[in-house]
């Protein structure tokens, strides 16, 4: 039986030939990527025992990810964080739900405009836009998001690169993390 959003013509990219997820990435060269690479090993078990905080640790992963890499590109002259006024966020349709203290969209504020404070560190880690005045996050259908489907090209991508301990070959492509 073939996928019925295959038949409506969304691109997704396992059921792509490699070829062609090649041909989409390359096709991506101008635009800024980024992406996290999650070793499962390494995470507490608990954390795959309940829907919520599984989403708790992927919205962490998910704003590290996005922290590292707008520091990278600062740090490289791409961009200058004091000019940051909004971030605006688009997200594949999913569970947003978690058992942590914030959600998506306010955890980012909380890292980027204001610090977090890790209470088992005692440490503070200062904003990164403290002049920013906000973020949106908005969760999209993949079936009519053009990102969400170059998103999903490029976690491919990733992932792919990631299982094959290769990922030195997109170091100059892709703004990635590792965690934890």
């Amino acid at each position: 039986m073939r996928n019925r959003s295959c038949l409506s013509g969304e691109l997704k990219a396992c059921t792509l030939s490699n070829k062609h997820k090649g041909k989409l990435f390359r096709s991506m060269n101008d635009v800024i990527k980024f992406g996290v690479v999650i070793n499962q090993k390494r995470i507490l078990k608990s954390i795959y025992y309940h829907k919520k905080s599984k989403q708790r640790y992927l919205d962490y992963a998910y704003k590290i990810g996005l922290k590292k890499a707008l520091l990278q590109m600062s740090d490289r002259g791409i961009i200058n964080l004091s000019e940051i006024d909004n971030i605006h966020v688009v997200c594949d349709e999913h569970t947003t739900a978690t058992d942590g203290r914030y959600e998506l969209q306010e955890g980012l504020l909380m890292e980027f405009k204001y610090g977090t404070f890790n209470e088992d560190w005692q440490k503070f880690f200062p904003p990164i836009c403290p002049q920013m005045q906000g973020i949106t996050v908005a969760y999209r259908n993949s079936e009519s998001t053009t990102a969400i489907r170059m998103a999903d090209i490029v976690a491919n991508r990733i992932y792919y690169l990631a299982r094959a301990n290769k990922l030195h070959e997109i170091e100059d492509k892709v703004f990635f993390s590792l965690l934890p």
